[in-house]
Order: C-alpha cells, then structure tokens, then sequence
C-alpha cells in the first residue's frame, strides 16, 4: 500500500525571504505539491519560484477574478482569499491538502506527515490543527521559540495590565483558529481560512488538535517591527485584530505616536524576565531544535 500524499494551497502576498522559507520548509516535509496563489499578479516571487516543478503559482489578474468571480475587481481580500484556495482544492490530486498562509508552518515533531497520515482513520476528512505563535526570546543557541495559549484567568497573571489587551485570544497577537488538513476529492467543499465548509455553510471538522510542541501550526508572525508595522493597517482594516488591542493601536495611528506602537509590538512579542519564567512555570513555552529555513539551501 503506497503512503498517502499531501499538498498545500495557500494566497499569498510576502516578501521573497518569508516566500522561500515557507516553500521550502513544506517541500522538505515532503509536500507533494504546493499551489500558490499571488494576490499580486506581477509579484516577484512568482518568477523566484518558476524552477520548482512541486510548485504551482497563479498570477491572480483582473482576468483570473473575472473568470472565477464575475468581477475584475474584487475588494474584500477574504473573498479572494476564499475563491482561490477552494479553487486549489478543487484542483488538488493528492491525497489531502492542508491550507495555510506563507507564516504558517505544520509542526509534527519527528513524526513524518505521511506517517501521521497514514493512520487517519478512513471516516475522517478534516483535521484542524492549533497555532503556536512566534515570540522572542535570548537563546544562547539561537533557536526560535513558540508560545502556547494561556488560561484566560491567568493573562495579566504572565503579562500584567497590558495582557487584558490580549486575554481575548489568551495571550496571542495572531488566530487561535489553526489551519485544516483536507481530505481531497469531498464534493461542494468551500475553503475558509481556518476550515471548510460545505453547501449550507456549516463548518466541516473531525479531529481538533490542541497545539502542543509537537503538535501544530507553527505561527511566524512575530516579524521585524518594520515588516509587522508596514501590515498593520491592512490587518486593522479587515478586523484581523480583535477586541480591546484593537482599539488600542488604532488609537495610537489616529495620534500617530509610532513609539507607542513600537511598546506594543514589544510587549505582545518579547518576553520580560517574569514573563519568561511564568511561562516556564506553565510548559507554555517551547523552542524548536531546527531552524524552520533548515531546507531553503536544498530548493534555493
């Protein structure tokens, strides 16, 4: 019996360095294909990644909406996002397909993704693992460290005042949704960022992991300041950060204190020392042995 195979489908607006890191990495894992859809139809990377044959890109022009939406013009980005992914499903011929953004990593441990999938039981189609999220932290080795959710009682336990701007998604900057591993071939399936769905829109899910350290999606988003700075008015315009750490940083763009924003990305990202060590305390904290570029040199 042959091991199943896996793939990815993502939509994507990056910059070159994070594009190569996330290609690699999967291909790596063994993804048998990864479909990339460009937001922006003349982007570079498109051309970066012309050698790759386990790599499909698709320049979404005015045509490509126009074809697929009946508009050249689409403005929501989560309606493109959608309408791309799920026609990559569609278009999927390996055995599953997992949906992802160019900062998000499917972290198993040492467990190959084929051996994880080869003992799926056969009724399950959808898989919705949970993120880990990115932090800073000063490592003699180097290595990059994740963070786990906290206990909604015990954010401003770990973080103090600041945390109640993040207790809504227990200490997290980014999504607690995680990201869906797909049976491929599921008739009038709809791809969400986090899930599918199906023809009455009800989500489709069969197995929820937990985020563990060997278990899940691994969530780069903690950035440069700069790279995450120059997001940041995009991901307030579509409500990506929710609650009161919303109002927050809206209300310093409107007085235009760029140190105070600075504060922010510092104490959702970098750790204090008490923090550091409550964090500890909890197993809420982890650091991967291997750099997740460890494969750029064999693609790039």
């Amino acid at each position: 019996m042959s091991e199943p195979t896996w793939s990815t489908v993502s939509f994507v607006k990056d910059t070159p360095e994070n594009v190569r890191r996330f290609v690699s990495y999967h291909l790596g894992l063994g993804a048998r294909r990864m479909q990339i859809f460009f937001d922006d139809p003349l982007d570079p990377c498109i051309e970066m990644l012309a050698g790759l044959e386990q790599v499909t890109t698709v320049a979404c022009s005015p045509e490509f909406w126009l074809e697929h939406l009946g508009s050249s013009e689409i403005a929501l980005h989560g309606v493109r996002q959608n309408t791309a992914t799920t026609l990559g499903y569609a278009r999927a011929t390996e055995d599953w397909v997992l949906n992802l953004d160019a900062d998000e990593f499917l972290h198993l441990g040492a467990v190959p993704v084929t051996t994880f999938l080869s003992e799926v039981p056969p009724g399950v189609n959808v898989i919705r693992f949970r993120p880990a999220e990115s932090v800073f932290v000063d490592d003699p080795q180097g290595r990059e460290h994740f963070r786990l959710p906290i206990d909604r009682k015990s954010v401003t336990e770990v973080h103090g005042d600041f945390g109640v701007n993040t207790k809504r998604r227990l200490g997290f900057f980014g999504h607690l949704d995680g990201k869906s591993l797909i049976r491929s071939g599921l008739e009038g399936v709809r791809l969400r960022q986090h899930w599918p769905e199906d023809e009455s829109r009800q989500v489709l899910l069969d197995l929820d992991f937990q985020a563990l350290p060997d278990m899940c999606i691994l969530h780069q988003n903690a950035e440069t300041f700069e790279m995450w700075r120059g997001k940041l008015d995009f991901r307030l315009s579509t409500n990506s950060i929710p609650g009161m750490l919303r109002g927050v940083l809206r209300s310093l763009l409107v007085e235009g204190d760029e140190a105070g924003i600075r504060d922010v990305y510092d104490k959702i990202f970098s750790l204090s020392e008490d923090a550091l060590s409550k964090m500890q305390d909890r197993n809420l904290l982890f650091a991967l042995e291997r750099p997740l570029n460890r494969f750029e040199a064999s693609y790039f």
